[in-house]
């Protein structure tokens, strides 16, 4: 094994091990919140800089593929998804750090990112190939990466490993995290499982007609305080309804991308529908729907008449 402060380590053995997954679960426990990517290779990179290699097994040896993340290239194709490594200055003494981000606009002439831990957007001028301006920043990226991985400090040296391989880090950190059943993500960050709380059935019919009557699309945080009774404060609460929404798939339909979803209510037919809520009618104050009640299609129609149809229905068992 060569040693950390080789490139050949970093090149061609670094790898995500079951150890480096188990420390990582463990500090979103102790923490109690979500973190995102960025975050979780810095602690990573920090780990191999101060202890050396891991000798644990990796999470998925030899794996190719997945989904890539690319260090920024204005002069680069990009699309709307696309996760991007940028150096970007913080703090008051401007030091440059390494981020990860999703692209989440573009024009012609700029493309948006949403940086992980950053709430503003940031927008990067995009470049023709072979110009000046691409080769400028090129160079200039790699002088930095190669100063920072030289630095005295750690902090310094782990920056300047994931702007100079981030690419293989954050990829690879990536793939293993979707591989493990251990974790949640949402809005790129990541969770655990074991500290989330199942919903009742109740709460689910809440969700589903509250997402109904809103007639649009919604997010996970929008939903969140439309539950009755509340969803434990922070984090816990947040990954708690969304894995409720991923694990209900006749209720809930994901209309958004993977890492940032927008959730509609998926139809039920009415030959299999049942009433999950009492219904009335407006105008002569008859009882339309009783909960566990079989519809008929005039029951339906009337429902679907009134906009409630989606909202007061649930599929029989």
């Amino acid at each position: 094994m060569s040693d950390v402060l080789s490139e050949a380590y970093w090149r061609e053995e670094f790898d995500i091990t079951q150890d480096d997954l188990h420390r990582l679960a463990e500090f979103i426990r102790e923490t109690g919140q979500a973190q995102d990517l960025t975050t979780l290779a810095r602690r990573i990179v920090r780990g191999r800089l101060r202890y050396g290699p891991d000798m644990s097994a990796a999470v998925l040896p030899g794996a190719t593929g997945g989904e890539p993340v690319r260090l920024w290239d204005p002069a680069g194709a990009w699309k709307v998804g696309d996760r991007v490594l940028v150096a970007r200055r913080v703090g008051p003494t401007k030091r440059i750090a390494a981020f990860v981000g999703e692209i989440v606009g573009m024009t012609a002439r700029e493309v948006t990112v949403q940086l992980d831990g950053v709430a503003e957007k940031v927008t990067y001028e995009r470049a023709e190939e072979d110009t000046e301006k691409a080769r400028k920043w090129r160079n200039k990226v790699r002088e930095v990466a190669a100063q920072m991985r030289e630095a005295p400090e750690t902090e310094d040296r782990v920056e300047g490993v994931l702007l100079e391989h981030g690419e293989r880090i954050f990829a690879r950190l990536l793939q293993a995290l979707q591989s493990d059943d251990r974790f949640l993500t949402l809005d790129s960050r990541w969770f655990v499982r074991d500290l989330t709380s199942a919903l009742s059935a109740h709460q689910i019919r809440w969700v589903v007609a509250s997402l109904a009557q809103r007639r649009e699309p919604a997010t996970t945080p929008d939903l969140l305080p439309l539950v009755p009774p509340p969803l434990p404060p922070g984090d816990t609460g947040l990954f708690s309804l969304h894995a409720a929404l991923l694990s209900h798939r006749d209720r809930f339909a994901n209309v958004g991308s993977l890492s940032r979803p927008l959730w509609n209510v998926v139809p039920v037919p009415w030959s299999r529908a049942v009433g999950a809520f009492y219904a009335y009618d407006p105008d002569t104050y008859e009882i339309l729907l009783q909960p566990g009640q079989r519809l008929k299609k005039t029951q339906a129609e009337r429902l679907r008449a009134l906009g409630l149809y989606d909202a007061l229905v649930e599929p029989a068992t």
